[in-house]
């Protein structure tokens, strides 16, 4: 164990158990198989502070439109297009029995009632895979494709107790019997 993952998993030690209260929210029926926490590639920028408010928010306004281009695709009332990217607390990703959703604990992972970000039918989710691209920070860069041909690409965190059984049941979506 390196040392940011002793440093993860001292953290989270003093958190709440977000696998348990989201399976709560999702009842006995849609039993939670795996979980991420991590943050939409092309989240929206902006808030920008400075001295030149009109440039930054031009330049923001740029960025969002290339990084979305390159991160969300399919058609624009796809299932890709109505997920958050939001960027201020990262989701909790979490693939269950009936659906995939993403769930914010707050900006340090530490509210005890979460906020619902969405949730979809898991028969809507394709696949989950690696792009093979790691971002800021080590997280590794997901695509995560829709039925209707849509597709999110999103940074993940691997380190223990921040992705638990995430993997395993991405790949159960491709199993018929998942």
């Amino acid at each position: 164990m390196g040392l940011k993952d002793w440093l993860t998993k001292k953290a989270m030690a003093r958190l709440p158990d977000h696998r348990a209260i989201v399976q709560a929210h999702l009842g006995a029926e849609d039993e939670v198989r795996g979980h991420a926490f991590g943050y939409p590639v092309a989240y929206e920028r902006g808030g920008r502070h400075g001295p030149n408010k009109l440039l930054s928010k031009a330049i923001d306004t740029a960025t969002n439109a290339v990084q979305q281009g390159r991160h969300v695709g399919g058609p624009a009332d796809g299932i890709a297009a109505s997920l958050p990217l939001d960027s201020q607390a990262q989701t909790m990703l979490v693939l269950s029995a009936r659906t995939f959703s993403g769930w914010t604990f707050g900006v340090m992972n530490n509210d005890e009632e979460p906020e619902q970000a969405f949730r979809v039918p898991r028969s809507d989710v394709r696949s989950i895979e690696r792009t093979g691209k790691t971002r800021q920070g080590g997280t590794i860069e997901i695509r995560i494709t829709f039925a209707d041909g849509s597709f999110v690409d999103w940074q993940v965190l691997d380190q223990e107790m921040m992705c638990v059984g995430f993997w395993e049941a991405a790949e159960a979506l491709a199993s018929p019997t998942a």
